[in-house]
């Protein structure tokens, strides 16, 4: 139960169309903080991954694109470090 709990949690962080997960004590509005949070902690962390891309397509882009790429890929793991491997795969499909 607990695994399932903790399941709807992440995806709901990551998910701005998840339920929020029953148990959460507090408004929608204040659950959405942790999600700007967790979007925002993710695209520092590609922003930190290829510096290069974020140099050669200044910073406005680079947010939309990093944005972009949080909305359609979780992280696989808890280690941040290893968010955005298929990054590059990515940009050469960006419109």
């Amino acid at each position: 139960m607990w695994r399932e709990s903790l399941h709807a949690y992440g995806n709901a962080l990551t998910d701005r169309n998840a339920a929020i997960p029953p148990g959460i004590i507090g408004s929608a509005a204040r659950f959405d903080v942790y999600r700007n949070n967790v979007a925002w902690g993710l695209m520092n962390a590609l922003a930190e991954a290829y510096p290069v891309v974020l140099r050669l397509t200044g910073r406005e882009f680079f947010d939309a694109l990093a944005h972009a790429y949080t909305e359609k890929f979780r992280p696989a793991s808890p280690v941040l470090h290893e968010y955005g491997a298929n990054f590059g795969d990515f940009i050469e499909t960006f419109d």
